[in-house]
């Protein structure tokens, strides 16, 4: 029976990473458009250097959005090919 726990704990671990992964790729296209606009402003009030980390700070959210979203990709693919999404208790 301690197998079965494992699988149970693993399953749910897979599907709190694929839930990780969504939040990831809802939120972090909202978080960069208001770094855009935060960015922006500090052009438009004369704060060059502000903006210029603003901006890197939006290119290294945007690379890992698009990880995250590689990330979703792949995990959804695998998931697909792994047959049911069930927990094993489930599958008799």
């Amino acid at each position: 029976m301690q197998g079965l726990g494992n699988l149970r704990g693993m399953y749910v671990a897979a599907q709190r990473f694929i839930l990780g992964l969504l939040v990831g790729a809802l939120g972090l296209p909202i978080l960069l458009c208001v770094l855009i606009a935060v960015g922006r402003l500090l052009v438009g009030m004369g704060d060059l250097a502000g903006s210029e980390v603003v901006n890197r700070i939006g290119l290294a959210l945007f690379i890992l959005w698009v990880a995250d979203l590689i990330g979703l990709v792949v995990v959804q693919a695998i998931q697909s090919l792994g047959g049911p999404n069930r927990p094993p208790d489930e599958l008799e």
